[in-house]
């Protein structure tokens, strides 16, 4: 059989924005301490199960308890060597990856439903039962101080972390990161201190499950949960971040040829109610490939590689962010190129086929975002851990159906600031 040449596309669709989202927002699994919701689908024999934790950095009394806890917690229980513990998780074709983040630990375990059971036992003995040894400590630590100094050599790393003092000072959990004197003070015993204050199951955790889920697992996951539940003796730790002013911090090393830039300044919550249309904004400046800082700087300049404007919306603060790295003889040009971007968007307004694809490109971006069940527990996480409710991304799509560019390039005027972004420079 052949085609006729009229039978094949000659000509794009034209585009079309989803209106209206419709998706299953999950249903609220009872507990009787924190909040899990589930996303039933049972078209692969496949579930995840995500636990937000209070237990990272923001709670330290010792500096990298946080993360010397989450690294430990596969090292070894008191019933499975480190070796056997994680060949029982092998043998089940699953994983349990336990990250620490600022706030929370984000514990996640993936199996098919068949094993998922028992990868949920062997998590349970981890949260209860790890020995936290010191020497798996010592050894943790040599690795970590070694992946530290080799990042020390780079200057997108030090660049990040020096933008994120200027944000909020170094002794704020979100301005202050992990370094080797840190961990050549870290005792086995802050580590232990740390899980036996803040590891646990209570009001303030969230958590999600998706996928191919039953009545036998939610009741094995409560029961294992619940000899994790505890009333927690302490308050949670207060941090007062500092005083915001716009600097600049340029170092130079003679064998340097290239330059990393971050630029930042605070910015609005995602609770405000400008909060979406900055979103929509963001991605016009840099947040994905067709952006205008990636067209004209990488693109017709050819200055770098990648550069992206991003929020950074976190529970107690947050910050709008440019960051990109750059050979050193066109610093001072992308840092004009950037400011004229920003200046364009303040000044004129999105025209025609640009405003259409930036449109349907955030309408897609919405979309993705509750086009499955694991994408709508991803989302429930995020929104959940910063207290918006999920059926907020029907106001999140109503809002950028809404925006024109009249009032884009007024959220451009009112929400970036180009006296007020601090600017760190590393060679």
């Amino acid at each position: 059989m052949t085609n006729s040449p009229t039978s094949w596309r000659i000509k794009p669709p034209e585009i079309a924005l989803t209106e209206q989202l419709s998706f299953h927002q999950g249903e609220t699994i009872p507990f009787d301490v924190g909040r899990i919701q589930g996303f039933y689908d049972d078209r692969q024999p496949f579930i995840q199960i995500d636990l937000l934790i209070p237990a990272g950095t923001w709670f330290e009394s010792q500096y990298g308890a946080a993360q010397m806890m989450t690294s430990l917690l596969k090292s070894g229980t008191r019933n499975l060597s480190s070796e056997a513990l994680n060949a029982l998780i092998e043998e089940t074709g699953g994983n349990i990856s336990i990250q620490r983040g600022t706030y929370y630990i984000h514990i996640i375990i993936q199996g098919l439903n068949h094993s998922i059971e028992i990868l949920l036992d062997l998590l349970f003995d981890m949260l209860s039962e790890s020995v936290f040894d010191e020497s798996e400590l010592s050894k943790r630590v040599t690795i970590l101080s070694n992946k530290l100094r080799r990042l020390h050599q780079q200057p997108e790393y030090r660049a990040s972390k020096e933008i994120s003092k200027l944000l909020y000072g170094e002794n704020h959990p979100y301005g202050r990161s992990l370094d080797i004197q840190h961990l050549e003070e870290i005792k086995i015993q802050d580590v232990r201190d740390h899980a036996k204050q803040w590891l646990s199951w209570n009001t303030d955790c969230i958590g999600t499950i998706a996928g191919c889920y039953n009545h036998r697992l939610i009741n094995h996951l409560s029961n294992g949960l619940s000899t994790l539940t505890k009333d927690r003796s302490s308050s949670i730790p207060e941090h007062e971040a500092i005083a915001y002013h716009a600097k600049k911090i340029v170092t130079q090393r003679q064998d340097s040829t290239q330059h990393a830039i971050r630029l930042a300044h605070p910015t609005i919550s995602a609770h405000h109610e400008d909060a979406y249309g900055l979103r929509f904004l963001n991605n016009v400046l840099g947040g994905f490939f067709g952006s205008r800082l990636m067209s004209n700087i990488r693109e017709d300049k050819g200055y770098t590689y990648g550069i992206q404007s991003s929020l950074h919306q976190l529970k107690f603060s947050n910050s709008f962010i440019i960051g990109t790295e750059v050979a050193h003889q066109y610093t001072e040009a992308t840092l004009h190129e950037i400011f004229h971007e920003i200046q364009r968007l303040q000044n004129e307004l999105i025209e025609g086929r640009e405003w259409r694809m930036m449109q349907n490109y955030y309408n897609g971006l919405i979309l993705r975002t509750v086009n499955s069940a694991f994408s709508v527990a991803k989302t429930y996480r995020r929104l959940t851990s910063l207290g918006i409710p999920l059926d907020s991304i029907h106001k999140d799509l109503e809002v950028s159906l809404a925006l024109n560019p009249t009032k884009v390039r007024e959220l451009a005027r009112k929400h970036i600031d180009i006296d007020q972004l601090s600017q760190v420079i590393i060679a």
